[in-house]
């Protein structure tokens, strides 16, 4: 199997899809906040996702979707509907993300999901949730398992998976979690960032290795790598040349890939800009004391992308188009 390629689209960048189309992407992911499109009782704000949709279906790209309503380790839940997180047995919570999802898939041009959905995930950070809300495992599995049927009959065509960071969770029962959530869905969706990974920016090749030792326990069943880059900035130790050094050696990866890997995502897809950048980290790491994780997360993720803020490429971009499968 040749993997899929696809680039992370900011969702207020859904302009970018011509960008994919140029540059042979089959994919475009985005991750979209279920409390940020359900604003109110009763009103949802669709218009990010409609725009992708869109864009999308005009430029003949499929779309990879998250729904976060786990992110960085949290409930990421309408502020309207619940003051603190119900538990995962509550059926309230089962019959509203069932809606949800059956008044999504009415958004595709006449209801059609089959030519533009490629994949869908559920929720962002499950194992950094159990970890920091022991003894709820079972319930959380029992919810996937109902939601994960849900989906499957909304979206019969769509791979459906979750997304998870299994190089952070150093408990024993973090990987079983994993191993089980896996069990019951199509895809295991993995971020595996250079910077979250210990010793600070390694250098490509290295990078490279702990990017491949990461996923290794993971191989075994269809997953994809949904974050991964490199940074061009000189102030991080990095520089142009570096980032197209990385490029090589992940395009030469790529063609040696695990047989398992579906879909590889470079992200993003443009640098972002300080605000956005911010922003990014803020939602990434939102239960950390420690604010040098944002701050350090934030000025990598500024100059990890293959197209600058302006939309111009950079070099390592020629040679990822050039090289990859």
């Amino acid at each position: 199997m040749t993997p899929i390629i696809s680039f992370e689209v900011d969702p207020y960048l859904a302009n970018a899809y011509q960008t994919l189309r140029v540059d042979g992407n089959e994919v475009g992911h985005v991750a979209l906040s279920w409390s940020a499109i359900d604003v109110a009782n009763g009103v949802r704000n669709w218009w990010p996702l409609d725009a992708h949709i869109q864009k999308a279906y005009a430029q003949g790209t499929k779309l990879s979707i998250a729904i976060e309503f786990i992110h960085g380790g949290e409930a990421d839940l309408p502020a309207y509907r619940w003051g603190e997180f119900p538990g995962w047995d509550s059926a309230d919570l089962l019959d509203i993300l069932t809606a949800f999802l059956g008044d999504m898939k009415g958004r595709f041009p006449r209801g059609d999901t089959v030519h533009t959905l490629a994949y869908l995930w559920l929720g962002e950070g499950p194992d950094r949730f159990a970890a920091t809300n022991p003894g709820q495992d079972a319930a959380m599995l029992r919810f996937y398992g109902r939601l994960v049927a849900e989906a499957r009959r909304t979206f019969p065509a769509a791979h459906i998976g979750t997304i998870v960071t299994p190089a952070l969770v150093a408990q024993p029962q973090g990987g079983a979690l994993v191993r089980a959530l896996r069990d019951s869905l199509d895809i295991l969706g993995l971020s595996v960032y250079p910077e979250d990974l210990p010793g600070g920016l390694p250098d490509p090749q290295i990078a490279l290795e702990r990017m491949a030792d990461a996923i290794a326990p993971w191989q075994d069943g269809p997953f994809a790598v949904l974050e991964a880059g490199y940074p061009s900035s000189e102030a991080l130790g990095s520089s142009l040349n570096r980032q197209i050094a990385f490029a090589d050696l992940l395009a030469d990866w790529l063609h040696r890939r695990p047989a398992t890997l579906e879909l590889f995502c470079w992200s993003p897809l443009s640098d972002p800009n300080g605000a956005l950048a911010d922003s990014l980290a803020r939602r990434r790491f939102p239960l950390e004391a420690d604010s040098s994780l944002r701050v350090d997360f934030a000025r990598r993720i500024a100059t990890m992308s293959l197209h600058n803020l302006d939309g111009s490429v950079k070099p390592a971009r020629h040679d990822w188009v050039d090289r990859r499968p």
